[in-house]
C-alpha cells in the first residue's frame, strides 16, 4: 500500500507509515456531514476506536471538495456526535487530478493483497 499523509481538523499530520510503526492496522472511514448512513456508523467506529486503540487507528476522512464541508462544520459534527477519533480532511479531486492530463481526474485501481485487507 502506498504511504500517505493527511491533516486532521485539529492541524495534526498523520502518516500511514508512522502509524503502522505502533499499530497493527488503520481503518479509514470516508464520510461527509450530509451522509445519514455515515452518522449511523459513528457510534460503532467510536466504540472500536476506544476498545482497540492500542492495536488499531481509526481515521475518518472527509473529502471536502466533494462534500462542501468546512473544517468548522466537521468539528461541530465531531463534537455533536461525541467522537474522539482523528478526523482528517483532504481534497479528493485535487488528489486524483493528474496535472499532465489537462484538468481531468485520473483514477488508478490497485489490487489489495491479503495482508492489506484482513476480515
Amino acid at each position: 500500500m502506498r504511504d500517505f499523509t493527511v491533516t486532521t481538523v485539529d492541524g495534526e499530520e498523520l502518516t500511514l507509515s508512522e502509524i503502522l510503526k505502533e499499530k497493527q492496522a488503520v481503518v479509514l472511514n470516508f464520510w461527509y456531514t450530509g451522509c445519514g448512513p455515515c452518522k449511523n456508523e459513528f457510534p460503532l467506529l467510536q466504540a472500536a476506536y476506544e476498545a482497540y486503540s492500542d492495536k488499531i487507528e481509526v481515521i475518518t476522512m472527509n473529502p471536502t471538495d466533494i462534500s462542501q464541508d468546512t473544517v468548522e462544520g466537521i468539528k461541530a459534527s465531531r463534537d455533536e456526535n461525541g467522537l474522539t477519533m482523528p478526523m482528517a480532511v483532504f481534497a479528493l479531486i485535487s488528489w486524483l487530478r493528474n496535472p499532465y492530463n489537462g484538468n481531468k481526474a485520473e483514477v488508478k485501481v490497485n489490487t489489495i493483497s491479503k495482508t492489506e485487507c484482513i476480515f
